[in-house]
């Protein structure tokens, strides 16, 4: 969807509600020494998620990273989650939430969002066809 010299935009799959996910391309990247340029390109993506989402869109923000104590490498990666949900009746007790908002729909409605509002976007940011 969007992408800067060190990180991309895109949208989430397999997650509970629907997602925006920002990665960092480094996979040696920690959050204890990520290089001020990719700590910036990141936070203008996840500023971007925020924009396109609207301020009237609940989220939660998650953000994953490699332990201290663990030796494989893992880029640094943020997901901006919808906090929608239509509950049917059977999520209660099943545990099991249906997303009704395919990975496509999020990516072709936040695609729409970032070109209709790119003048509050960082100049960081490059926006994806």
């Amino acid at each position: 969807l969007a992408e800067t010299d060190s990180a991309q935009l895109v949208a989430g799959v397999g997650h509970r509600f629907p997602s925006l996910e920002v990665w960092n391309l480094r996979r040696e990247s920690d959050l204890w020494n990520i290089a001020d340029d990719e700590l910036a390109d990141l936070s203008a993506l996840v500023h971007a998620g925020h924009v396109a989402m609207g301020a009237r869109l609940p989220a939660n923000e998650e953000w994953h990273y490699r332990p201290p104590t663990m030796r494989e490498h893992l880029p640094v990666r943020v997901i901006l989650k919808w906090r929608i949900s239509n509950p049917a009746g059977f999520e209660g007790g099943s545990g099991i939430y249906i997303n009704t908002i395919d990975p496509w729909t999020v990516a072709e409605r936040t695609r729409h969002e970032l070109a209709a509002k790119a003048h509050r976007l960082s100049t960081r940011v490059r926006l994806l066809g």
